[in-house]
């Protein structure tokens, strides 16, 4: 599998995930056939940590994942993206 990871400042919104937790967390939404086979960061946002994902069946998703909730930030910005889902459901 390829995996790429970007160094991150301990300040930034957006951290690394560890290569088993995005595995995990695909296996847990997706089955557990679902294994990747190519895990790229996007770097574009300023917000949550996006990785763009290729499964061994070439099945691609993009993976978000939200800041710490330890991380100082707008109020209007917390759980954003559970507000997210919640719209679309």
């Amino acid at each position: 599998m390829k995996f790429v990871e970007v160094k991150r400042n301990t300040e930034d919104f957006q951290v690394a995930v560890e290569e088993h937790l995005i595995k995990s967390l695909c296996q847990n939404a997706f089955g557990s056939d679902f294994i990747p086979k190519q895990i790229e960061p996007v770097t574009s946002g300023r917000f949550n940590s996006c990785y763009r994902i290729e499964s061994n069946g070439g099945d691609k998703v993009i993976l978000r994942v939200a800041p710490s909730s330890q991380m100082p930030i707008f109020r209007h910005e917390q759980y954003l993206m559970r507000r997210e889902a919640s719209i679309l459901e």
